[in-house]
């Protein structure tokens, strides 16, 4: 090789032994672990924080298996990430909405549970940002397709059965859900043994 010319950055770094010995090993999925601080300094917040304050992640070329921003930090920034990013929501906007809720679901009045937030809820058809429901209620309307009409029906099969109409009269069985062992238990007090008939006045 001529002297006047140069070597590029890449050849020049594989002229090095060592380096080529080190893409042969990560070649061959033999990263160098890199022993973890038992304390480190977050990114984000800058506070020094033990190892365990910091999410796990994926595995890198340079064996680092946790994020270099901790848990609180983490979950900020995935917070604001989702609002801005699914429902065009700002943080604070999110707040308004949920204080102007006095802090519970819009349709259960239930507060979420600790460490949780309520749902955004929208319409699936316009876009349109309705408040913020817990995850039962926010399911429930899903399963209504968002339809008025549909849970208006449901209002007023729960205030007016059907088989209380028909039959002329309230007409009631054991309480609790179907198939659990309390209701199996009300059952035998209230209908009486299986294998014992009832008697129909």
């Amino acid at each position: 090789m001529p002297p006047e010319q140069k070597l590029t950055p890449l050849q020049q770094w594989w002229k090095n032994p060592a380096n080529r010995e080190k893409m042969k090993r990560q070649r061959n999925g033999q990263y160098e672990a890199i022993t973890e601080p038992a304390i480190i300094e977050c990114r984000r917040c800058h506070a020094p924080k033990p190892l365990a304050e910091f999410p796990l992640g994926r595995k890198r070329r340079d064996g680092q298996v946790r994020y270099r921003y901790c848990k609180s930090c983490h979950y900020a920034y995935q917070r604001i990430f989702k609002l801005m990013h699914e429902f065009n929501l700002a943080p604070e906007e999110y707040d308004i909405i949920i204080h102007f809720q006095n802090g519970v679901c819009a349709i259960c009045g239930r507060p979420p549970k600790p460490g949780k937030n309520l749902s955004v809820d929208h319409c699936h058809r316009t876009g349109l940002i309705r408040g913020g429901l817990c995850w039962l209620c926010n399911r429930l309307l899903g399963i209504f397709r968002d339809d008025p009409r549909v849970l208006r029906r449901a209002l007023e099969y729960l205030e007016h059965p059907p088989a209380t109409q028909a039959l002329g009269e309230p007409r009631f069985t054991a309480p609790g859900r179907v198939g659990t062992k309390k209701r199996r238990k009300v059952s035998a007090k209230f209908l009486g043994p299986k294998n014992k008939p009832l008697e129909i006045a």
